[in-house]
């Protein structure tokens, strides 16, 4: 199995239990984890919508408590898949992995996503030169219905949908669809450079300290740019200030856009909405596809 080592120091360095001597070598153990999947949390509903488990887990941060440690040992932030050494063998309390996204438009930020759960094993025991695997393993969101603040799977009812006219609804069209039978679609003709189209609920955040996020699925012909329109005190005029620039795809891929830098540049304005534009600078003809758009809150807790 191919080693993505994204700090590899620190994977060689943790878990020195009984550390050797300058004249010792620990033959290590090995954890294996193939990837992180999303699954329907249980106790409530509206997550477990099809379009709610569409998600991008690329890395995780590996944590291990071991009997007796008077802390816990850091192994370090791998990508998925990863196979790591670990130069301890013997029992583990506990092992932890903390899911980790690329953050859109960022491409060095991989934060552990506190909207997810982090992923607790009980026990287990490292063998010398025997790998413990975890496979796939699973998480769910780390949220309540108040931090679910809009979700879009472009299904029945079309009182769902929530954007202006210009985005189109796609019904029966399981086969093109990320899930389910309904995508949104913008048309540009070749003749217009921009098409402007926008969500039209006003999100009202009036916690500062919260985590503000839009997830969405996203095949797109050309790139297109993302919006916040908001004041920055109760008597200012509505301003818009770009968020990102999302690259066309041909394929259908999972976005995670931190909205918090633009708010906080609006003085986290209680009250914003969100609204795009399609970038047709080559002149095509073409779709912007969206599915399960959702504007996620929670609070930074580990």
């Amino acid at each position: 199995m191919k080693k993505h080592l994204i700090l590899p120091l620190l994977a060689i360095a943790a878990l020195l239990a009984n550390s050797c001597q300058k004249d010792e070598f620990t033959e290590p153990s090995f954890i294996h984890l193939e990837s992180i999947i999303l699954q329907p949390n249980d106790n409530h509903l509206l997550f477990n919508d099809p379009g709610m488990l569409t998600s991008d887990i690329v890395a995780a941060y590996v944590v291990a408590h071991r009997p007796g440690a008077s802390k816990v040992d850091t192994i370090g932030l791998f990508e998925l898949p990863f196979t790591v050494p670990i130069l301890y063998q013997g029992e583990l309390d506990y092992i932890e992995f903390y899911p980790a996204v690329q953050q859109s438009g960022s491409s060095l930020a991989l934060p552990f996503y506190t909207f997810y759960h982090r992923i607790r094993h009980e026990g287990g025991t490292l063998v010398k030169d025997a790998t413990l695997d975890f496979g796939t393993d699973t998480t769910t969101y780390n949220l309540t219905r108040e931090d679910m603040r809009l979700f879009v799977p472009f299904e029945p009812p079309a009182s769902d949908i929530y954007f202006d006219s210009v985005m189109q609804w796609a019904t029966g069209a399981t086969a093109d669809a990320c899930t389910g039978q309904g995508y949104g679609y913008v048309h540009v003709t070749a003749d217009r450079s921009y098409v402007d189209f926008a969500l039209e609920p006003t999100i009202t955040v009036t916690d500062p300290t919260k985590l503000v996020y839009l997830e969405l699925d996203t095949r797109s012909d050309m790139d297109f740019e993302v919006y916040m329109n908001s004041r920055y005190d109760s008597g200012s005029a509505i301003d818009k200030q770009s968020v990102m620039v999302v690259r066309k795809s041909s394929t259908w891929k999972h976005l995670y856009i931190n909205l918090g830098k633009t708010w906080a540049y609006f003085n986290h304005y209680k009250d914003f909405t969100l609204s795009f534009s399609a970038l047709n600078e080559d002149g095509i003809e073409g779709d912007i596809r969206l599915d399960n758009v959702r504007v996620l809150t929670t609070s930074v807790v580990l």
